[in-house]
């Protein structure tokens, strides 16, 4: 389900696009307040509360860039990345846990392609540098 959309930019007289980062997190706190940073740094972005409703955002508007919770009811992170990587859809990934039981699971994340392993909490700073890291390579193969 699509809880928020937010358009970063939209008032720009640029050409240059706006990349769109896709948020999946089951806690709206979190959520929110990692859309209003990313807003606010001018990425156009979309919050969803599970990996069903990212799966199939990615799958017909896909965005630049994901930063998914691993630790999440109906599809976790790690079960997210595995349906994302069967689709052959190539996204920049950035998987996130602040649950101890997430944790260990962040190097698996990494094994299913994620560019960057976040723990919570997450400064504005770390989000924002890991974010323009992972846009700036090229995908994965």
């Amino acid at each position: 389900m699509e809880k928020e959309s937010v358009m970063g930019g939209e008032h720009m007289q640029s050409s240059v696009a706006v990349p769109r980062v896709l948020v999946i997190d089951d806690e709206n706190v979190v959520g929110d307040l990692m859309g209003f940073m990313l807003k606010r740094a001018g990425y156009d972005v979309s919050v969803v509360l599970d990996g069903t409703a990212g799966l199939a955002l990615c799958e017909s508007t896909p965005p630049d860039l994901v930063i998914t919770d691993i630790t999440m009811p109906d599809m976790d992170g790690i079960e997210f990345l595995r349906r994302l990587r069967k689709t052959g859809i190539r996204i920049p990934i950035i998987s996130i846990s602040g649950n101890p039981v997430g944790m260990k699971f962040l190097d698996a994340a990494k094994l299913l392609g994620a560019r960057e392993v976040l723990r919570k909490p997450i400064s504005e700073k770390d989000l924002l540098e890991a974010v323009k890291r992972s846009l700036q390579e090229s995908p994965h193969d």
